[in-house]
Parts: C-alpha cells; sequence; structure tokens
C-alpha cells in the first residue's frame, strides 16, 4: 500500500501540481453538512506522503485543527458530525515535521480557529523547534465567530505581531475561501461560507496595513513563490 501511495503522489506532481492540499488530519464539523474528519498527523501514509513532498521538493497543506490532549467536543459542535471527545492533535504534527526535516509543512488556518488550541504561542512553539513548519493565514474581522483571531477590535493582536514578525519568512496568506456558481441555490455548508468570502478580503486588507511593509511583503508575495515554487511573473 506505501509503494502504490507513493508512486500516485509522484504520479500527481508529474502531472504538474506544485504540492499536496489540502490534506486534513483534524477537520471539525462546524455545521450540518459540514464533515468531520480525522487521520493522526504522523499516520504511515502521511509519513510516506512526507518522504514524497521532501524528494521533490513540494509543500503539503494541513488542516488540522488544534487539540493539546484529548478533549469533549464544545457543546456548540456537538449537534454536528463531530464524535463526543476529540483526539489530540499537536503532538502527531510534531512528529510528521520530525519524521522528514526536508519536508515543508504548511499548516492552514493559522490567525483563526474553532476550538481555541491554536493560539500564537502554541503555533511559535512548534515553528520555532521545527524550521520546516510553515502558516497559511486565514484572516477574519474581528466580530468573527472563531478564536485566537490575529485581528482584534484595537488592530493587530500583540502576540500575533510578535509572532509575524519573528518568523516572517514562513506564513503565508490564505483566504480559507468558497467558491460557487452563480447557479448554485440552496443553503448548504459551501453556499454559506462562500457568502462570507468578502468580509474575509476586507479584513485580510485591512491585516495588511497593520504589517511592516516588508513583512507584508513577505506574507503577501514573497513567502508563496518561494514555498510553492511558484513563477515571479
Amino acid at each position: 500500500m506505501k509503494r502504490e501511495f507513493a508512486a500516485a503522489a509522484d504520479a500527481i506532481i508529474d502531472a504538474g501540481a506544485v504540492g499536496f492540499g489540502e490534506m486534513a488530519a483534524l477537520h471539525i464539523s462546524v455545521a450540518p453538512g459540514h464533515p468531520y474528519e480525522f487521520v493522526p498527523a504522523d499516520h504511515p501514509l502521511f509519513r510516506v506522503l512526507a518522504d514524497v513532498a521532501a524528494r521533490r521538493d513540494v509543500p503539503i497543506d494541513l488542516h488540522m485543527d488544534t487539540v493539546a490532549g484529548e478533549m469533549p467536543t464544545p457543546l456548540r459542535f456537538a449537534a454536528h458530525a463531530n464524535p463526543p471527545k476529540l483526539a489530540g492533535t499537536m503532538d502527531g504534527l510534531s512528529r510528521l515535521l520530525a519524521h522528514n526535516p526536508k519536508a515543508r509543512i504548511v499548516w492552514a488556518h493559522g490567525g483563526s480557529d474553532p476550538l481555541g488550541g491554536m493560539t500564537a504561542a502554541a503555533v511559535g512553539r512548534l515553528m520555532d523547534a521545527r524550521p520546516n513548519l510553515f502558516v497559511s493565514l486565514r484572516i477574519v474581522g474581528a466580530q468573527a465567530p472563531m478564536l485566537n483571531k490575529v485581528l482584534t477590535g484595537d488592530g493587530l493582536d500583540p502576540e500575533w505581531r510578535d509572532l509575524l514578525i519573528r518568523h516572517a519568512d514562513r506564513f503565508v496568506i490564505g483566504t480559507d475561501s468558497f467558491m460557487v456558481a452563480p447557479s448554485l441555490r440552496g443553503s448548504g455548508p459551501g453556499i454559506t461560507f462562500a457568502e462570507r468570502n468578502t468580509p474575509k478580503l476586507q479584513a485580510t486588507v485591512y491585516f495588511f496595513s497593520l504589517l511592516p511593509p516588508d513583512v507584508a511583503g513577505k506574507i503577501g508575495r514573497e513567502n508563496a513563490r518561494r514555498i510553492y515554487r511558484l513563477p515571479t511573473s
């Protein structure tokens, strides 16, 4: 199975992909119809994928909602597809990063999370310890119902600001946006999330206006070009 998995991953890159993702370790269900998914970040096949990614010099984008240790599912999410308890995720991610230090792992959705574990301090400790960890930011407005937000009512959260400056070469901007056809009708999670695109875009523009210009240039453009090996023009 590992050999077949590695061969399939190589074929994806041979076909022109610039990376793998968005993969899911822990993805909690936050709305009806929104899936719950869990596999440890250091699952044997994730380790195989990290080896392929390192050998092919491409990144892995990883969605992993942050749980320091096993915890009960918060009541606000209990009615959805989640189990009664959520498994810890941080140790698995640390082991995946250590498995192959040449594999670039881009942890998705930093700067706003539903569970409260993705603090600037927790992200910073892991980035300090693992140079192959990168973070894609999801910027939401101060009023959005999320936790550990980069933006507060007063501007940039001080802890996030310090972290963004300290590791300015390892953050990229990501909107986590849903794009749906104008003809699509209904009330599924994709449509609901797509309605949040404009507020997130506005919050992202505001976020960049608060950063030092050199840091804004790295997070907004330069880092993504390097991490994903994108063309410069």
